[in-house]
């Protein structure tokens, strides 16, 4: 009888015990990405970071409730997932944006421009296999109500430092896809639009914000595909 209530009570304490070393296997191992995931974005200069890191295994890593600030550029994102096939390999694997919502102000952008161009040197390889964003881009504008365009990109390594990639993007009157090459050591962009609609009456006030103005009012109308 003693021998068989020892032997419960140590594998209630074995029990207990690998729940404990789990429990704070799983907040240690949360903890460590939840830093990867700050360290990363301070390096290409964002700020006022915040997220969730909601899974993280050697195969998938999930992090939620994404936002922050890059270069007073606003960013957020409901979900961001990496997906490994094979955890030994040094690629991070496939990495998936969820309901991105990035708002652009116009009126911003057109005082922040730079007087010249300048083509910074990239990294010689982004660390990907496939990536996947879809979201909301916000076009804002003085005087005029939100526009919100519904975009979906995919990109794919092509080569060594090249990158191909398609986009689609979604708004009362206009339609768009696009198709694009990224060598990302120099920054050169080759692309064409094989697909486009837009009712130009539709985006008038949007394009008086981009095209400087001539003495007068002038008015567009029409559909141009």
């Amino acid at each position: 009888m003693t021998f068989k209530l020892t032997k419960r009570r140590f594998l209630l304490f074995a029990g207990a015990f690998s729940l404990v070393v789990f429990t704070v296997a799983l907040a240690a191992r949360l903890y460590f990405a939840g830093l990867a995931v700050g360290a990363l974005l301070k390096e290409v200069g964002a700020t006022e970071i915040s997220f969730q890191v909601a899974q993280v295994s050697p195969w998938r890593v999930v992090v939620a409730d994404v936002g922050f600030l890059l270069r007073l550029q606003p960013f957020a994102a409901r979900q961001v997932t990496l997906d490994r096939a094979h955890w030994w390999t040094p690629s991070l694997g496939t990495l998936r944006v969820e309901q991105v919502r990035l708002p652009l102000n116009l009126d911003t952008l057109a005082k922040s421009q730079p007087p010249g161009v300048t083509k910074p040197g990239g990294p010689a390889a982004l660390p990907f296999e496939e990536i996947f964003i879809d979201g909301q881009l916000v076009i804002q504008a003085a005087g005029l109500p939100d526009q919100a365009l519904t975009v979906k990109l995919e990109a794919r390594p092509a080569a060594a430092g090249h990158w191909d990639g398609k986009v689609q993007v979604n708004a009362p009157g206009l339609g768009l896809k696009g198709e694009g090459h990224y060598e990302l050591k120099s920054g050169d962009l080759a692309f064409k639009v094989p697909e486009v609609t837009l009712d130009l009456k539709t985006w008038q006030g949007f394009l008086q914000h981009l095209v400087p103005q001539t003495a007068g009012d002038w008015e567009l109308e029409g559909k141009l595909s």
